[in-house]
């Protein structure tokens, strides 16, 4: 009898090891069938937790391996409006002119800048290549007299991206830039439905800041942050306003004020998280692929480590923007100005207010009007007791934040006391330009100088564009003679101490 069991024991590992070793066969095959790239994406994607992969209805999901450039056949698709003939192939795309209308070391200048925007973000980013160059392809490029920019054709029946230059409008990098990445978003949306973020509503800004901010990246232009401004200009607004959705209470029109329109063209978010937090730019980009049904403003929420106090030391660094280069921070100060002149400066909110510490925020004035004579508001501020409430127009939205200039006369401890519903990161930017992150009813130490109190409103609100109402409180100690002179006598000892 012990022999008998014996044997089965025998035969049941047997039949284990036979299906282990089966299934690692299986998993060797795989692995060899895919390329290291694609497998490098495969490892490091992040998925939103909950939602998952499924194939699209062009092409099985995700993409096979990029086929190689000699592959790829040029085919003109039925965006070439302008019926061109004459064309360059330079990797994997088909450069469509009209002879005589653009010089062909140009042509070619293009194709080589396009090629690399391909492998840098097929690399970099985790993006795909189009259904263009999945089918077989070059994506073609038409020189004619259209805008330029990004849009969509059919080849051989199915719907891929193409791009138009206009020569009329000059040609230059940070175009070549921005819509040669858009190419490569464009599948995010359109390969089997919506894949990842649209082009719409509360999504559209994303398309738009994440293309900048890869021109940023790759240029050194000291245009590249000049949109910049209407953030600087209009901290209040959500972080996913865009020119198509000015919705909130008595918001101007696009039309009517470039400052409050311009927002979503701005790479000034994504481009300090990546260079200023290390925030890896396949971060930004693996939404587009991996079928999120989140909005890109929750997907960074739920996807980046401490993303609120992130974002609050990126408002707190908008005030000095140490993080730009001299000109590029006073190109951005020249643009708002300019723009004041042009649309009126009622349109500019840049600080919620500016006050003496020494008279309180009562000395705010409760409705400014600007020097053409219209309203800063459309409804004033309130004063409540010895709470401040800034304006249902200019008060932070979710995901913006107010900014108040505070011109200090003497060292004091001073503690920011919060009233809401809401939920907000407080940031103080100090005389030196230095970033301290404080708690409501906490008290810091503030010497004479300029400081500015940031208020972000972090509240996990996703969409729509009401303001968040808040009541603000400052609580104040002056810092005594005695304590001063220990203080000055203590930072002496330790001055000799190091020079010896």
């Amino acid at each position: 009898m012990k022999i008998i069991i014996a044997l089965i024991i025998i035969a049941l590992f047997l039949v284990v090891f036979v299906y282990l070793a089966l299934l690692l066969k299986k998993k060797r095959r795989r692995r060899k069938t895919s390329s290291p790239a694609a497998q490098k994406r495969s490892s490091s994607s992040t998925l939103v937790p909950g939602v998952p992969e499924v194939p699209g209805t062009t092409t099985d999901w995700p993409p096979p391996e990029s086929k190689s450039d000699d592959s790829l056949n040029v085919t003109s698709g039925s965006g070439n409006d302008y019926k061109l003939t004459n064309f360059l192939k330079v990797g994997a795309f088909a450069l469509w002119y009209e002879e005589g209308a653009v010089d062909k070391s140009v042509v070619q200048s293009y194709g080589d800048k396009l090629n690399y925007v391909r492998a840098d973000t097929l690399e970099n980013w985790h993006f795909f290549d189009p259904p263009n160059m999945r089918h077989g392809h070059c994506v073609n490029i038409y020189f004619d007299k259209r805008p330029p920019g990004v849009g969509t054709e059919s080849i051989d029946a199915f719907r891929c991206p193409f791009m138009v230059l206009n020569p009329e409008y000059g040609f230059d990098e940070k175009l070549i830039l921005h819509e040669g990445f858009h190419i490569f978003q464009w599948c995010g949306t359109n390969c089997g439905g919506e894949r990842g973020f649209a082009y719409s509503e509360n999504m559209r800004w994303y398309t738009e800041t994440l293309a900048n901010t890869y021109v940023a990246l790759n240029s050194s232009d000291p245009l590249r942050f000049h949109e910049m401004a209407g953030i600087v200009a209009n901290p209040h607004l959500n972080m996913w306003q865009s020119f198509g959705n000015l919705k909130g209470k008595d918001d101007p029109s696009s039309s009517e004020s470039w400052l409050y329109g311009v927002r979503q063209y701005s790479c000034a978010i994504p481009y300090y998280l990546i260079t200023q937090k290390n925030i890896p730019r396949k971060t930004f980009s693996e939404g587009h692929y991996n079928n999120t049904k989140l909005s890109p403003q929750e997907y960074m929420f739920q996807n980046i480590d401490n993303f609120a106090g992130l974002y609050a030391d990126f408002a707190a660094s908008t005030v000095h923007r140490k993080w730009l280069s001299e000109e590029e921070s006073k190109l951005i100060t020249s643009e708002i100005s300019a723009w004041a002149k042009t649309e009126g400066e009622h349109h500019v909110h840049s600080y919620t207010c500016e006050f003496e510490l020494q008279k309180g925020l009562q000395s705010c004035p409760l409705d400014p009007i600007a020097s053409n004579g219209e309203k800063f508001l459309q409804s004033p501020h309130k004063l409540e007791g010895e709470y401040f409430y800034p304006s249902d127009y200019t008060a932070t939205r979710p995901w913006g934040f107010n900014v108040y200039k505070m011109i200090v006369d003497k060292p004091s401890q001073l503690a920011l006391i919060l009233t809401s519903e809401g939920i907000f990161e407080l940031r103080i930017v100090k005389v030196d330009g230095s970033v301290q992150a404080v708690k409501t009813a906490e008290y810091f130490n503030v010497s004479k100088g300029t400081y500015y109190i940031v208020i972000v409103c972090t509240s996990p609100i996703f969409e729509g564009y009401e303001s968040i109402s808040y009541g603000l409180k400052l609580s104040k100690k002056d810092i005594s003679a005695d304590k001063r002179n220990m203080i000055r006598i203590t930072n002496t000892k330790a001055f000799q101490y190091f020079r010896m």
